[in-house]
């Protein structure tokens, strides 16, 4: 059990535990997680902050295994994420909407800006089993766009079937 007062932030609180004398070991990962900046915290888990803002998020996992592949092909449970002021790096959905729109009205597109969709809110559940994730309630919004998702993510085959609409 850990409470943790200062993380990338924000707060973490919850347990971590490992059944070694279990045949295949068993990992279990219980997080809550309040005021987190998200970016800094998947900058060090993945080397990206991919995406930004301050949020909380939650997680009640499980896996057993004796390699990574094993525990990534087992990997199930529950996990939530709400983040505010934020942005998903790599993509400039409005952008996008604004260029599709002046080309529909015969105007020149803007200029391009940076590669980022800036979001006031985003908010998502997942449920994994057997290392697949399924979401079916992804919601962005922010002034100009709002957006809905569903779909999944092969952890394992690291694979994306991915629904994203954006309003």
């Amino acid at each position: 059990d850990q409470r943790v007062g200062s993380f990338y932030g924000g707060r973490l609180q919850g347990h971590a535990g490992l059944r070694a004398d279990l045949d295949p070991p068993r990992i279990v990962l219980v997080q809550y997680g309040e005021g987190v900046q998200a970016g800094a915290l998947l900058k060090d888990l993945i080397g990206e902050d991919v995406i930004t803002g301050e949020g909380r998020f939650e997680t009640d996992l499980s896996a057993a295994g004796h390699t990574a592949h094993a525990i990534r092909r087992s990997l199930s449970g529950e996990a939530a994420i709400h983040l505010s002021g934020g942005s998903i790096e790599g993509f400039d959905l409005e952008q996008f909407i604004r260029r599709a729109q002046a080309r529909l009205d015969g105007r020149p597109a803007p200029p391009r800006g940076p590669e980022r969709t800036r979001f006031d809110d985003l908010r998502a559940t997942a449920q994994i089993d057997d290392g697949i994730l399924t979401n079916r309630d992804l919601l962005i919004t922010s002034d100009y766009v709002r957006a809905s998702g569903s779909g999944s993510v092969d952890i394992v085959e690291e694979r994306l079937d991915y629904r994203f609409e954006p309003r």
